[in-house]
């Protein structure tokens, strides 16, 4: 198993790791973050009239936001050879949740597949496929700046309408949301 930590990346090549380790096949658990702001589009996402660097992550979704030390971004695989995607959402949600809990010391919850604080979705991810290879790509936001949500057209395509403010302690938190996918995760990998 790979463990890869790339904090305050300058470019795309966290998502370019992901893409290479999941064509690849290898197992891996990634966390990763950008240095400055940018959107990640899902495979299938339309481009936004938006006016910032962007790159396609491997998996589905939508558009998310991205800018230094607001957001913190996972990735991990697994071989499955039956699987319910859903419950597999389910159980990644739940661990989400405990980590916010764990780390930040408030409780969130879970709308569909999605985890929430206040109405604010604040972690949320998609999967890709090959065979019986899975990968799952994810983003979690906590901190909110609502005055940018007024120039967003078509909101329905983005995956957080909330554009963070620097995280405390940010890569203190990270290394701990490793950590805890380590352990957590021994199920899958």
């Amino acid at each position: 198993m790979i463990i890869l930590v790339d904090l305050d990346s300058v470019s795309f090549s966290p998502l370019e790791t992901n893409r290479k380790l999941f064509e690849s096949e290898h197992i891996f658990i990634h966390v990763f973050s950008f240095a400055f702001e940018c959107m990640s589009l899902g495979r299938f996402c339309a481009v936004p009239e938006f006016q910032l660097p962007y790159h396609r992550r491997v998996s589905g979704g939508g558009v998310v936001f991205h800018g230094p030390r607001r957001d913190i971004s996972f990735a991990f695989s697994f071989y499955a050879h039956s699987i319910n995607l859903r419950d597999t959402f389910l159980f990644i949600s739940q661990m989400i949740s405990e980590f916010i809990k764990s780390g930040f010391g408030f409780s969130s919850y879970i709308r569909g597949t999605d985890v929430y604080f206040n109405n604010h979705k604040i972690c949320g991810f998609a999967a890709a496929r090959r065979r019986n290879f899975f990968v799952i790509e994810g983003c979690i936001s906590l901190q909110f700046n609502d005055s940018k949500k007024n120039n967003i057209k078509n909101p329905q395509n983005f995956c957080f309408l909330n554009f963070g403010e620097e995280i405390e302690n940010f890569h203190e938190i990270s290394f701990n949301l490793i950590k805890f996918m380590m352990k957590n995760l021994r199920e899958f990998i």
